[in-house]
């Protein structure tokens, strides 16, 4: 079941369309996120950091878990979900990346993953 209840860190965001157009996880259950109106929201349980893209700003990482591990619909690696500007990637299993989701308008996003040296915001 997908909540239309934005997450505490959309709450957060004064101004921001707050509306989640998709939740979904990845196989490994470590990575969750919501798709909203206007970016995207990743967390990661196994670090408790939440990747977030929001409107025209660039894309950042903030402490704690603002979408719950195993939210949403089950996403298989090597697919990619889009909504309006926003797409978010899950790699295929044998790449080692992170999930990546970015505004095609603005260009910024992240990637969001356990491993350090492969998170990034833009």
């Amino acid at each position: 079941p997908v909540s239309a209840e934005p997450s505490p860190a959309a709450q957060a965001r004064p101004g921001s369309e707050l509306r989640v157009l998709r939740t979904f996880h990845t196989p490994s259950g470590n990575v969750s996120c919501e798709v909203l109106a206007d970016g995207a929201l990743c967390s990661v349980a196994s670090t408790g950091e939440t990747f977030s893209l929001r409107g025209l700003e660039p894309g950042r990482i903030e402490p704690g878990a603002a979408v719950a591990a195993g939210s949403g619909e089950l996403v298989p690696y090597g697919s990619t979900l889009s909504e309006g500007a926003v797409s978010c990637s899950v790699p295929p299993s044998s790449v080692p990346r992170g999930v990546t989701c970015e505004n095609a308008e603005t260009g910024h996003g992240f990637e969001a993953s356990r491993v350090a040296a492969r998170q990034r915001a833009y």
